[in-house]
């Protein structure tokens, strides 16, 4: 029992680090890219937001796959998974934009320290939900975004 618990504490020990690791750089391309839109062309700070997010999601995918979780619920079913995972961080998405508009737009807090404080949020709401649906040790294809 005790062994297991060691197991499973090291395991995402592991995998959390990795994770955060990943995170900082996406989300260092992210802020770059946004950086980038922001400066260089007239793209409303939102789209450009989401623009520069789905670029560091790309990237997100495949350091999860590669680097992050060993296990993966539809590791056979690599189409079903990458549009999981996409319904996973479209969903983030919706969330980091709102909320990029009511820090930035309604509370007047400069766009790219807003998108740090979102993008925080939206990091711990990615991990678990990832790590539940889509890279879960036990995972069951059949229990997973069908």
């Amino acid at each position: 029992m005790i062994l297991k618990l060691k197991h499973l504490f090291d395991e995402h020990y592991e995998q959390s680090f990795k994770y955060i690791i990943v995170g900082v750089a996406c989300f260092a391309v992210d802020f770059a890219m946004l950086f980038v839109f922001l400066k260089f062309t007239k793209i409303n700070y939102l789209i450009a937001s989401a623009m520069s997010y789905t670029i560091g999601v790309i990237l997100n995918y495949f350091s999860s796959i590669i680097w992050i979780f060993k296990k993966r619920a539809l590791k056979n079913n690599w189409q079903k998974e990458f549009y999981s995972f996409l319904i996973i961080e479209f969903s983030a998405l919706i969330f980091m934009t709102c909320a990029l508009f009511i820090i930035s737009g309604m509370f007047h807090i400069n766009v790219m320290i807003a998108k740090v404080i979102a993008n925080v949020i939206s990091a711990v709401y990615n991990y678990i939900v990832k790590y539940k649906f889509l890279f879960a040790k036990n995972g069951n294809e059949n229990e997973v975004l069908s």
